[in-house]
């Protein structure tokens, strides 16, 4: 979708169909970033079982050019919760697409989740292990979005599974991978290290409604201002809500 935010609400004015050899997809898709050329890097989450978790670029048409499925010996680690964010730096085939693992796969160490990249030159996987902040009693935190601001650093949401009154993690932070190296599987990952730039909570308290959980989408625009945004979650455990939210500037 494409969104008119010059308008108070923000209004949603076109939409492209995402489509592969003509025929509408079956992605759980998480996460949206735009290459240089205008193409679109997606990512769709597994569910641990069948489905896999997939990097997928389309073109600004929405027809599906290629799909990038992670190496065996790191989908042998998966867990029910897989790729989030998605952010693209560069152009061509010197392109590295990064993705945000929402929660921890099988072989991480407890609290520090996977933040991974794509090498479209060598078509060779690299990971770093983000430390995720504590979990609330009985609940998880967990990432939600990856957004590149320039310089290798990217704005990243991180949040807790909780909503309402019980919500407590709902965090913007920053994080800079400029001069790290990404590690293979089996080999030690580099640990991030992040800067809280924005808590949500305020943002998600200030109208007086209901929390919501599901803060899941990040962009920052040209002018460098942070927009934000929750996914409704349909209404079975959720209000049905989605917030679009307009939060100031980000310097990049």
């Amino acid at each position: 979708f494409s969104i008119d935010t010059s308008k108070t609400p923000a209004v949603i004015d076109g939409q492209t169909e995402l489509r592969k050899a003509g025929k509408t997809v079956d992605y759980d898709l998480e996460g949206i970033a735009q290459a240089a050329n205008g193409d679109f890097w997606l990512a769709s989450e597994g569910n641990g079982k069948a489905k896999p978790n997939l990097l997928i670029r389309a073109n600004a048409k929405g027809e599906v050019l290629e799909e990038y499925a992670l190496p065996a010996e790191v989908a042998a680690q998966q867990t029910s919760n897989g790729f989030e964010g998605v952010a693209a730096i560069g152009e061509g085939t010197s392109t590295r697409v990064y993705v945000a693992f929402q929660r921890e796969w099988k072989n991480d160490p407890a609290g520090n989740v996977r933040i991974g990249v794509l090498d479209l030159t060598s078509g060779e996987w690299g990971f770093y292990h983000y430390p995720l902040d504590p979990a609330v009693e009985s609940g998880w935190v967990g990432l939600s979005e990856l957004t590149s601001i320039g310089n290798g650093q990217f704005l990243v949401i991180e949040r807790d599974n909780r909503q309402g009154p019980a919500a407590e993690v709902k965090r913007l932070y920053r994080i800079d991978l400029s001069g790290m190296q990404p590690a293979a599987e089996g080999q030690s990952f580099p640990l991030v290290s992040k800067r809280l730039e924005r808590d949500l909570l305020p943002e998600l308290k200030r109208t007086g409604g209901w929390v919501l959980d599901k803060v899941e989408g990040a962009a920052v625009d040209k002018q460098g201002r942070l927009f934000v945004a929750t996914d409704n979650d349909r209404v079975d455990d959720a209000s049905g809500e989605t917030r679009f939210m307009r939060l100031g500037m980000i310097k990049r």
